[in-house]
């Protein structure tokens, strides 16, 4: 039902956006893409998740750095198939679960974990490119970015303060020692034990965050050469500003992987700095080829990942 909602959602914004936007004029920028910046920006894209895979990996270093790739691969693809990049990100964890060696808590916790810094890097570099704009812009997008960034530092110390927690955990434990309550309670401990381990090692906060930067200035490099092929001229630190509020954006589970949801956002904050709304649109295109490309070749992973758990001793 809510894929069914998820892609009308998609097909309204769709015919929306046509009735607006010159679609010949659309796909005759989206052909005149030169394929030297198509090539340079799927060769970036390609560091960003090896990057992304790389911060996992702090989390969990008895996996190496290509298996983690596939597992960020494959979230790419059912991000794709499923209700958004939350539902991706959950497939990852429990593929990484039922790997042997890891277990579902350990995954859990790491993936989340991941997901946090992930986001504390998108509001850091959306602060960053905010600095650039002329003073009294983007102030709200700039006080909004410092609410994000406070409001999951203080999610990461709830999770980590077991004084805090423990009424929950005792609720779930109440009475019964068996059934589901006693399983989620059981998954519920070792989920927050493994979260206040990684919480209480700076170290490691610093490295996932250090990560998390890198991946996102070169999706924003990977952008920026992707819309200049497409003839778009911005800065470095507009397509800052543009992609961090994308990826919140985009994190709403409103459309079908973002389709439509993708295109109007785009058009609306490249309006902002001037750009027209046929090369807004076929920007988005060309970024859902982009990520077509990839979840392609996450589903490949996710086929390698699945046979080698049938193989693998229980």
């Amino acid at each position: 039902m809510l894929l069914r909602l998820q892609a009308a959602v998609s097909v309204i914004i769709l015919v929306l956006l046509l009735m607006t936007v010159d679609l010949p004029g659309t796909l005759a920028r989206l052909g005149s893409l030169e394929p030297v910046h198509g090539l340079a920006a799927l060769g970036l894209y390609f560091l960003v998740h090896l990057s992304n895979a790389a911060k996992l990996r702090v989390l969990l270093p008895q996996r190496s750095l290509w298996q983690l790739l596939g597992f960020t691969l494959l979230a790419q693809a059912y991000a794709l198939m499923l209700p958004g990049q939350l539902a991706g990100d959950a497939v990852k964890a429990f593929r990484l679960g039922r790997a042997p060696g890891t277990g579902f808590s350990r995954a859990a916790s790491s993936v989340t974990f991941d997901k946090v810094t992930g986001l504390a890097s998108v509001l850091v570099m959306l602060l960053a490119g905010l600095t650039a704009l002329p003073l009294g812009r983007g102030v709200g997008l700039m006080l909004a970015a410092l609410i994000g960034i406070s409001a999951l530092a203080a999610l990461a110390a709830m999770m980590g303060s077991r004084r805090l927690l423990r009424p929950l955990v005792a609720y779930v434990l109440k009475d019964p020692t068996t059934g589901w309550r006693a399983r989620l309670g059981r998954h519920l401990i070792d989920f927050l034990r493994n979260w206040q381990d990684l919480v209480k090692r700076p170290g490691l906060v610093f490295l996932s965050l250090a990560w998390g930067l890198i991946a996102q200035f070169l999706s924003v490099a990977g952008t920026l050469m992707l819309a200049r092929g497409l003839g778009i001229e911005l800065g470095f630190l507009a397509w800052c500003v543009i992609l961090g509020a994308l990826t919140i954006i985009l994190l709403a589970p409103v459309a079908l992987a973002g389709l439509g949801l993708r295109e109007a956002s785009l058009i609306g904050l490249l309006d902002m700095f001037g750009v027209g709304s046929e090369a807004a649109l076929a920007l988005g295109l060309a970024l859902l080829g982009v990520q077509i490309i990839f979840g392609g070749i996450g589903l490949s992973c996710d086929l390698l990942v699945l046979a080698r758990d049938r193989r693998a001793p229980r």
